[in-house]
């Protein structure tokens, strides 16, 4: 990744010098710089981003795709690892989100047969057309609707662990265990009577909370298995409340991310229903433009875009 970067980078115009994270102590600068890039908002990232930031010096952060499934990708980050561009007007990028485990199968449009017969050669038989084919895409969309509302009223509240230190919310393993058990317990007071089922993050077995009906083991069931089951999907931050979206669950998040601004308030746990198709639509071509190859590093598209977004100038941003 670093070379790839550093490439795109001086195809803007800007001098490169690296640092090494482990030696590296970010108070001693240097300070004389357009721009700090890092990679992730682990120490002294988190530290090295305060300190820049407080000179006028604009960060920007690399971190590994948000969305599961493409190797050679990295996430680019500005302001926050909650950040996404605005892109409205922009052609879509679609093709370079790396797709979930549910995503394909679930958020693909299902196609409506078309009307059979001749087609219509007059405005009025082409606009009967048209109407009759929306009629048919509606209908579809609340008979699903109406199958997915019935599915999560039936299921259980599912709740997603995190990895212990993780710069996205900062908790060690008692505070993870402790935000947890809080989740579990308004989970009861909401929806009595329905099951609470705790699932780890896949490699960390050293969170143990109390308080819920049952595990669901990362190692046996996979993401898109436990999310159909589920009615209802507590998260803090975790990339599973992406993918909980995309199958058409209602999520509560209790921590900022890039899909924040579809989830429920944990206040709103009783109630919280799921985003719309179109919402979760707009959300992910927004996604896609923080997602990028290390071709498109190399050439500084990708730089070219996101400090255009910051309104970071450099040589050769439009």
């Amino acid at each position: 990744m670093v070379a790839p970067t550093t490439e795109g980078l001086r195809a803007l115009g800007y001098s490169v010098a690296h640092g090494i994270p482990s030696v590296w102590r970010p108070a001693d600068g240097p300070f004389d710089v357009d721009l700090l890039v890092t990679t992730g908002m682990r120490k002294p990232h988190a530290e090295a981003r305060k300190l820049f930031e407080a000179r006028g010096i604009p960060w920007l952060s690399f971190d590994m795709p948000h969305v599961r499934g493409v190797a050679g990708d990295v996430r680019l980050y500005a302001e926050g690892h909650h950040w996404l561009p605005n892109v409205e007007g922009l052609p879509s990028r679609r093709g370079r989100l790396p797709v979930t485990v549910t995503s394909r199968a679930v958020h693909e449009a299902e196609a409506v047969p078309k009307p059979k017969g001749r087609k219509p050669t007059t405005a009025k038989g082409k606009a009967a057309a048209r109407a009759k084919v929306q009629a048919a895409k509606v209908e579809a969309q609340a008979v699903a609707d109406a199958e997915n509302e019935a599915e999560n009223e039936a299921g259980y509240v599912l709740v997603i662990g995190q990895m212990p230190h993780d710069s996205s919310h900062g908790m060690d393993v008692p505070g993870l265990v402790e935000w947890s058990q809080g989740v579990f317990a308004s989970a009861r007071e909401a929806l009595p009577g329905v099951e609470v089922v705790w699932r780890r993050h896949p490699i960390s077995a050293s969170v143990v909370p109390k308080g819920h009906d049952r595990n669901s083991d990362p190692n046996k069931e996979s993401i898109a298995q436990a999310l159909a089951g589920a009615r209802l999907v507590c998260v803090y931050s975790s990339t599973v409340g992406l993918e909980a979206l995309i199958a058409g669950k209602p999520v509560v998040s209790w921590g900022p991310s890039c899909y924040q601004e579809l989830t429920s308030w944990p206040k709103e746990l009783a109630t919280a229903g799921p985003a719309s198709k179109a919402e979760v639509e707009a959300l992910l071509e927004r996604i896609a433009y923080t997602q990028w190859g290390l071709d498109e590093l190399a050439s500084g598209e990708a730089f070219r875009f996101i400090l255009g977004q910051m309104g970071v100038a450099c040589d050769s941003v439009a």
